[in-house]
């Protein structure tokens, strides 16, 4: 039989087989990263950080579901029950405060890593992130991109993040 894009089912099946395989082992390397990410700011000691910091990514993730949500015709909790397996509001919102906390106490230890390890970008470092991120967000305009991302300094910051990131997974 013809399935669109494969001559048989045999490849079909194949293909799905190679897919569900490529994002299991995606899950597992993101998890593990998860795992060590969480380990050292479990070791951290965080001294500055308001609750105000927190609600304040809080305040960003839950309008950035919002968006997703209204993009889908409906509110937030509809989106929740369906898109999340029957999440309820007070739920999200739990969970929404534990994922600020993990994200902002994240920030500051990869930016006191940044510090301590006197790390910067170079040009080809910056233009290699650059074509990295684009490639990642679909974009094929350079100076567009860099518009739409909140400017250079921006992607440069997320480019000595992600240096970081890599300093504490090795």
């Amino acid at each position: 039989q013809h399935l669109e894009g494969f001559q048989y089912i045999a490849e079909y099946k194949d293909y799905i087989k190679t897919n569900l395989k490529t994002t299991k082992e995606s899950n597992a390397e993101t998890q593990k990263e998860i795992d060590i990410i969480s380990k050292a700011i479990d070791n951290a000691t965080f001294e500055g950080i308001t609750q105000s910091e927190y609600d304040e990514f809080a305040t960003y993730m839950k309008s950035t579901y919002e968006s997703v949500a209204s993009q889908y015709g409906v509110d937030l909790e509809t989106y929740l029950y369906f898109f999340f397996g029957g999440m309820s509001l007070d739920d999200f919102n739990t969970e929404l405060q534990s994922a600020a906390e993990f994200n902002v106490r994240q920030r500051y230890l990869l930016q006191q890593i940044i510090k301590e390890e006197n790390m910067t970008l170079s040009e080809e470092e910056y233009e290699e992130k650059l074509a990295e991120y684009m490639e990642e967000y679909g974009y094929t305009d350079k100076d567009q991109f860099v518009t739409d991302m909140g400017g250079k300094e921006v992607i440069e910051e997320s480019a000595l993040f992600d240096k970081a990131m890599e300093l504490v997974l090795s």
